[in-house]
């Protein structure tokens, strides 16, 4: 082939459509396959930026794709008159990008969603999250954080260059 000329072979003849290409099927280093499952399996996760949309869509897919996972600390700005629990349970797990887990439990979502959601209020503009020593010592106590997802955005659209 020469540059800008059209392909007369595939450089993967055994590739079929619709599925992962022969050299993605096989590991190249000849260790095993890395098994997200059972990364997430029996963990404690800290989600950070879950009341945003891309927030909501890492939950509702982490949870539908890995429910194995032990717990879900969902870091939430506590919003005017309502707790981190109140404004996760009210804005968040009601959300559309939840459908698939709707359709999962059924009946069942709210007691699923409360069984792995630990909302816990924090400001990720802050130092430490603003967490407290007693919020730290509940994050220990349920077995410590294994995993760090950070979806977070700024929701200033005017921040100072420290900030931004």
């Amino acid at each position: 082939m020469t540059y800008g000329g059209e392909a007369t072979t595939s450089p993967w003849p055994d590739a079929k459509p619709h599925e992962p290409l022969p050299a993605l099927r096989t590991p190249v280093t000849g260790k095993p396959r890395l098994d997200v499952s059972e990364i997430y399996r029996g963990k404690n996760i800290l989600l950070i930026g879950t009341t945003g949309f891309v927030g909501k869509v890492a939950l509702s897919m982490l949870l539908h794709r890995y429910p194995e996972v032990n717990r879900v600390y969902c870091l939430v700005r506590p919003g005017a008159g309502n707790t981190a629990e109140e404004r996760f349970f009210k804005k968040v797990a009601p959300s559309e990008a939840f459908d698939p887990l709707r359709d999962v439990h059924g009946a069942g979502y709210e007691q699923f969603m409360r069984e792995k959601i630990v909302a816990i209020p924090g400001d990720i503009g802050r130092p430490l999250c603003n967490f407290t020593d007693e919020q730290f010592a509940e994050l220990e106590a349920g077995g410590g954080v294994h995993v760090i997802l950070n979806s977070a955005g700024l929701v200033s659209f005017a921040p100072s260059l420290e900030s931004a």
